[in-house]
C-alpha cells in the first residue's frame, strides 16, 4: 500500500510539475506575444507622428503640439532600435528630430513656412490633422500631458483646420481676382470668413477676420463700380 502510495503521489507530482512547466511556458509566450504587439503598436504611431509632422507645415501645427510629438519620439524611438524590420530607419531619423527639437526650443513660435494652395494638398494636411486630437488626448489619459494642456492643444488643432481650409479659398479668390472674376471671389473670400469664424475665439483668428472683411469690401466695392459703370 505504502508503495502504491508513494507512485501515486509521485505521479501527481510529476503531473503539476508538467502542468506548471506548460504553464509557465504558455505565460512566457502570451508576454512575448503581447510585448510584441506593443512594439508594433509604438512602430505604427511612430511612423504615424512622422508623416504628420512631414505632410503639416508649420502655419497649422500648434508650437506645443509639434514639441510633445517630437519629445515622444526622441522618448520612444530609441526604444524601437532593437525591431528587427523598422528599427534601423526609425533611428535614423533621431538627428533630423534632434534637430527640429533645438529649433522649437529657441523659438515660442512656429515659422510661416507654406500655405496650402491645392485641394489634395488640404486634403491631406486636414487628415493629419484630424488624427491628432485622439493622439494628444490618449497622451492625457497616459499622463504624457495634463488634461488642461490636451483641450488647449485640441482646440488650436481645430483653428489649424480651419486655417488649412481658409487658406485655400484665398489663395483660389485672389487668382480670381488676377483674372477680372471678381463675383466668384467674392463668393470665396466669404466662405473663408464664415470658416474662420467658426474658431473666432482661437489662436490668431480675431486678425484673419478682420482682414478678410477689409478684403471683401474693397471687392463689393470694386464689383459696385463696374456695374455703374457698365449701366
Amino acid at each position: 500500500m505504502n508503495n502504491i502510495a508513494l507512485v501515486v503521489v509521485t505521479c501527481l507530482c510529476v503531473s503539476f510539475a508538467i502542468l506548471t512547466i506548460f504553464g509557465v511556458v504558455k505565460w512566457y509566450k502570451k508576454q512575448r506575444e503581447l510585448k510584441k504587439k506593443a512594439t508594433e503598436q509604438l512602430v505604427n504611431r511612430s511612423y504615424r507622428i512622422l508623416s504628420i509632422l512631414d505632410m503639416v507645415m508649420d502655419r497649422y501645427m500648434p508650437h506645443q503640439t509639434k514639441v510633445l510629438l517630437v519629445d515622444y519620439l526622441l522618448a520612444i524611438v530609441p526604444n524601437l532600435v532593437s525591431h528587427n524590420r523598422y528599427g534601423q530607419d526609425l533611428a535614423d531619423k533621431l538627428p533630423e528630430l534632434f534637430k527640429i527639437r533645438d529649433e522649437l526650443k529657441s523659438s515660442t513660435k512656429l515659422a510661416d513656412n507654406g500655405r496650402v494652395t491645392h485641394s489634395d494638398q488640404l486634403s491631406k494636411v486636414q487628415t493629419s490633422l484630424s488624427s491628432l486630437p485622439a493622439l494628444i488626448k490618449g497622451f492625457a489619459l497616459n499622463g504624457i500631458v495634463d488634461k488642461q494642456t490636451a483641450r488647449q492643444q485640441v482646440e488650436l488643432i481645430r483653428y489649424g483646420n480651419s486655417l488649412a481650409y481658409h487658406d485655400l479659398l484665398v489663395h483660389q479668390a485672389d487668382n480670381d481676382v488676377d483674372m477680372d472674376k471678381k463675383a466668384r471671389a467674392l463668393e470665396k473670400y466669404r466662405a473663408a470668413l464664415v470658416e474662420m469664424e467658426k474658431v473666432a475665439a482661437i489662436g490668431e483668428a480675431q486678425r484673419d477676420i478682420d482682414r478678410l472683411k477689409r478684403v471683401i469690401e474693397s471687392v463689393e466695392q470694386a464689383l459696385f463700380a463696374n456695374r455703374s459703370t457698365g449701366s
